[in-house]
C-alpha cells in the first residue's frame, strides 16, 4: 500500500501552542448505499474501531439514543490517500463516552487494533506518514523488551530500579503517563509532583494528573531510552481494563520510525 500522510494535531496548553504527532487522516466509509468522508486517527490503545456521537448520528440518525452500544457493518473504501483495492468490511462500534463535550469533535472516531491487527503498521513520525504493510514485512534495525497481548503492544521499561509494563498508545499524543499502581512500584525515590495538570484529548475527554517535571531515565533496552518528566494519574480507563503500569505516547517517538507487525507480533524501530 502507498504512503498515507497524516496531520499532527495542534493544541493550546497554558497559553502556548503545541503540535503533537497524533496520526489523524481521512477515511471514506460506506454504510448501506451512502459514503461518508471522516477524519479519524490510529489508536493502538483501543481494540475497537468506533465513531463518536456526532459522526454516528450522521451515518445512522438516532443512533446515539439507543440504550446499548450498537454495532454496524461498514465498508472501508479509502484509507488516507490510499484507495483500498478490495474494500474491507469492518464492524464499527459507537461509544457514547467519547466526544460528548463537542457538538462536532475535531475527529470523527478512531481506527483500533481490530482493523490494524491484519497489517504491519509502519509509522514515520518525522515525515507525518504511515504504511499498512503485509505481515512479515522486514523489521527495522532495533527492538527492545516488549510483549503482545490481545493485539495490544506493551513495552517494558526500567525506572529507578522498578520494572514497568507500558501500553504503546498512538491515541495518546503526549509522552509518559504512569498509573498510580505503576508509580507505587518505584521505591525509595525522592521525586515530588510539581503541579496538578489536565489534558484534553482530541475527542474531548479531559483527565487530570500530577506532573513530575524532574527528568528521569526510562530504559527500554537496546538503545531505546528516554530522559523525560512524566505524569501520574489515579484513575484512567486503561488501568481498569488492561494489566499495565502506564501509557507510552506518540510524543516520545517524534523523531523515529516504528513498525508494529501485528500478525507476526514483532516490534521494531530506528
Amino acid at each position: 500500500m502507498q504512503e498515507i500522510k497524516f496531520t499532527p494535531v495542534t493544541t493550546e496548553y497554558k497559553g502556548n501552542m503545541y503540535t503533537i504527532p497524533l496520526p489523524v487522516f481521512d477515511v471514506n466509509l460506506q454504510y448501506q448505499d451512502r459514503a461518508y468522508d471522516f477524519s479519524m486517527y490510529l489508536d493502538t490503545g483501543s481494540n475497537g474501531t468506533m465513531l463518536f456521537p456526532f459522526s454516528a448520528n450522521l451515518v445512522n440518525p438516532g443512533f446515539v439514543t439507543e440504550d446499548k452500544l450498537p454495532f454496524i457493518d461498514v465498508t472501508l473504501n479509502r484509507f488516507g490517500t490510499a484507495t483500498i483495492a478490495q474494500p474491507k468490511r469492518i464492524r464499527l462500534d459507537y461509544d457514547a463516552r467519547l466526544g460528548e463535550s463537542f457538538e462536532k469533535p475535531i475527529v470523527a472516531g478512531i481506527i483500533g487494533t481490530d482493523f490494524l491487527k491484519q497489517y504491519a503498521l509502519h509509522i514515520n513520525y518525522a515525515q507525518s506518514s504511515f504504511f499498512l504493510l503485509p505481515a512479515g514485512t522486514p523489521a527495522l534495525p532495533l527492538t527492545c523488551r516488549y510483549v503482545f497481548e490481545n493485539n495490544f503492544l506493551f513495552l517494558y521499561a526500567s525506572l529507578l530500579g522498578a520494572r514497568l509494563k507500558l501500553l504503546f498508545d498512538t491515541g495518546c499524543g503526549g509522552g509518559m503517563l504512569l498509573f498510580e499502581k505503576g508509580f507505587s512500584k518505584v521505591q525509595g525515590h525522592t521525586l515530588k509532583p510539581g503541579s496538578r495538570e489536565y489534558a484534553q484529548g482530541a475527542f474531548g475527554a479531559t483527565y487530570y494528573y500530577d506532573s513530575y517535571d524532574e527528568e528521569v531515565v526510562f530504559d527500554f533496552g537496546s538503545e531505546l531510552m528516554f530522559k523525560t518528566g512524566f505524569g501520574v494519574q489515579q484513575k484512567h480507563p486503561v488501568s481498569d481494563t488492561l494489566d499495565c503500569d502506564g501509557i507510552l505516547g506518540n510524543q516520545l517517538f517524534s523523531d523515529r520510525q516504528i513498525i508494529i507487525d501485528y500478525p507476526a507480533q514483532v516490534f521494531s524501530f530506528v
